[in-house]
């Protein structure tokens, strides 16, 4: 009986363009190879190796979390005799983070659970210490946004609260197999000393503010009594306004003055 050969083929369920232009896999690994030589690599979806197979050469320990059953085992016979080389086969999202801390993460996410996994790394940030990754050119500019434009949301929020997000380059279609059909972008996100159960009950309040981020503030918080609260002028100021007017310090300060009503 003739063996069932192992496809290659991207399956769209699990959101796969893999990269296979050689000069945007370079100039990934120069970046991040010059500023993280000889540390913990953390690879989410390595795909078929691309990048793999230049990670291998510098991280002390490279870790690599593919979900594809038949990739995974394909990876994991590939770098079989390079003892610094974990292959695990599982959803990030459900996978379960061993003790490590220091982690440099470098990946090429899927843009249908791209934000998804970005917030599971946050909320274990401590474990981390850089991400390198491609995302969707449209929710790249929503990590780095400012506030009062258009892009700057609750996911903007996330990103800068827990990390200092820096856009590096553009790639277009043409890099990735099969092509996509927006422009990628390539983030360094440093992370940022931020405990996640310190800012829950915060980002719960802005997820608030931002799901009507057209009305005012005091418009979306009318319902609370607030406004019937005894407040300074300063604080009805910034009520005045829209949250994505308001940066994240003035959120913070915000968020500060009104917790004993919400």
């Amino acid at each position: 009986m003739m063996q069932k050969k192992r496809t290659n083929r991207a399956k769209r369920s699990l959101g796969q363009n893999f990269l296979v232009d050689g000069n945007y896999q370079n100039k990934i690994i120069d970046v991040v190879k010059n500023k993280y030589n000889s540390e913990t690599i953390l690879e989410i979806g390595p795909g078929h190796g691309a990048l793999t197979q230049h990670l291998v050469s510098f991280a002390k320990k490279l870790i690599l979390v593919e979900k594809d059953f038949v990739l995974a085992k394909n990876l994991q016979e590939k770098f079989a005799d390079h003892d610094h080389v974990s292959v695990v086969q599982a959803d990030f999202l459900k996978w379960e983070l061993p003790p490590i801390n220091e982690i440099i993460v470098v990946a090429n996410l899927p843009y249908n659970v791209a934000s998804q996994i970005l917030i599971q790394i946050f909320k274990h940030s401590a474990h981390y210490k850089a991400l390198y990754i491609m995302l969707q050119k449209e929710m790249a500019l929503r990590a780095i946004a400012h506030p009062g434009t258009k892009d700057f949301s609750v996911f903007s929020i996330w990103c800068q609260l827990f990390s200092q997000p820096q856009k590096l380059f553009h790639l277009p279609p043409t890099a990735f197999s099969p092509k996509p059909k927006v422009t990628s972008t390539f983030l360094e996100l440093c992370i940022s000393p931020c405990d996640y159960n310190e800012q829950k009950d915060f980002i719960f309040f802005i997820k608030k503010l931002f799901n009507q981020r057209r009305k005012k503030i005091s418009t979306t918080l009318k319902s609370s009594g607030i406004l019937s609260q005894n407040l300074s002028d300063a604080i009805r100021e910034k009520m005045d306004k829209r949250a994505e007017a308001l940066s994240i310090s003035e959120l913070k300060e915000l968020f500060g003055d009104l917790k004993d009503f919400i």
